[in-house]
């Protein structure tokens, strides 16, 4: 025979389940509503932040970009160096309306074209092969901490991976889409020859 007090314990069991269960689920939809109903913070919500500290100090009204290289031009390359796979641009300036280096709002573009010498078109020597779209909160910590005299500006890895660029020469074209839709700016270009394998 079981005991009185084992057979309270057996009705009452599936009564206390029930409350703990409705106590778990309020306390999950009380997190929830602390962080805007999803119970936690996403991604995106990250992201937001970033991009409202992205786009904190930036200027709109770009009028030039321009980039500098130095001599020897720091190439990337593969961990056992036997092929080149991007190149460091370490300075690159978005020239506001007071001539000085700025924090743009738009997207920049950075294109590394190859020069086909088998084209017979001359319109087509140039082929695209590597093209990025870096916005505000891509280039995020790619800036400069402290100006220059030219300004503040952007150190620019750009690694353009498994395709063999080894002794072809290239352009590097360096683009930017403002804001507010008004024509792009002037851009900058520069022409160099990729070291091959042991160069």
């Amino acid at each position: 025979m079981v005991p009185r007090t084992m057979q309270r314990i057996g009705r009452l069991l599936p009564v206390g389940l029930l409350l703990l269960a409705a106590g778990c689920n309020a306390g999950a939809q009380g997190r929830a509503t602390a962080f805007g109903g999803k119970g936690v913070p996403t991604t995106q919500q990250a992201m937001t932040d970033l991009e409202r500290q992205a786009l904190a100090n930036t200027e709109t009204r770009i009028l030039d970009v321009v980039a500098y290289y130095p001599t020897p031009i720091r190439w990337i390359w593969t961990e056992d160096k036997s092929r080149v796979r991007g190149i460091v641009v370490p300075a690159v300036y978005l020239v506001g309306p007071k001539g000085k280096g700025v924090f743009g709002d738009g997207i920049l573009r950075p294109k590394i074209l190859v020069h086909d010498r088998l084209e017979p078109d001359p319109k087509n020597e140039w082929k695209l092969v590597k093209e990025w779209e870096l916005k505000p909160v891509d280039l995020l910590l790619l800036r400069s901490k402290e100006p220059t005299i030219q300004g503040y500006g952007y150190m620019l890895p750009l690694q353009w991976g498994d395709i063999d660029l080894g002794g072809t020469e290239i352009q590097v074209v360096i683009t930017y889409e403002r804001s507010d839709g008004m024509p792009a700016p002037r851009f900058s270009s520069k022409y160099l020859r990729v070291p091959k394998k042991g160069a």
